[in-house]
């Protein structure tokens, strides 16, 4: 802008430009709004599965305690259908696994045990690994080894 001009003009110059770039301006200013009103709800939204999540794991580690077992499975498959990313659900497997062994059943324990090694969970992973190995072992067999090699 040149500064030799009037207010008149200025304010001419600045209607111009308003009647070329105001539908770009309006634009903008609305996409700007849409895309902050989306991300709170999407934000609110992951907070809310995360809150009803972990009230159903509350509720499976309640049921654990008072020994339920099927109580234990039910919540562990409403986990994995409504909730498959959140690391409730893994840590849903591990004390379903738990309670199988408990129950004596270590090929369902083992099963429970796999899926959490496939799960995306990379903490959860090598101490699981390595219970799925112990599982797959035939039952006794790492005792008669060790009794083995002591009376050598």
């Amino acid at each position: 802008m040149d500064d030799n001009l009037t207010d008149q003009q200025r304010a001419e110059q600045i209607w111009t430009w308003l009647k070329e770039n105001g539908w770009y301006l309006v634009a903008g200013i609305v996409i700007g709004l849409g895309g902050l009103f989306g991300w709170r709800q999407w934000d609110g939204n992951r907070l809310h599965q995360a809150e009803q999540a972990s009230a159903l794991y509350a509720e499976l580690l309640t049921a654990l305690r008072a020994g339920r077992a099927s109580r234990v499975e039910e919540i562990t498959a409403a986990l994995a259908q409504d909730f498959p990313s959140t690391p409730y659900l893994d840590q849903a497997r591990l004390a379903l696994a738990r309670v199988k062994m408990d129950g004596n059943q270590p090929e369902e324990a083992a099963r429970y045990l796999r899926e959490v090694v496939g799960a995306t969970s990379l903490l959860l992973r090598p101490g699981t690994t390595r219970s799925v190995v112990t599982l797959s072992l035939p039952w006794g067999a790492p005792r008669r080894r060790a009794r083995s090699t002591r009376q050598r």
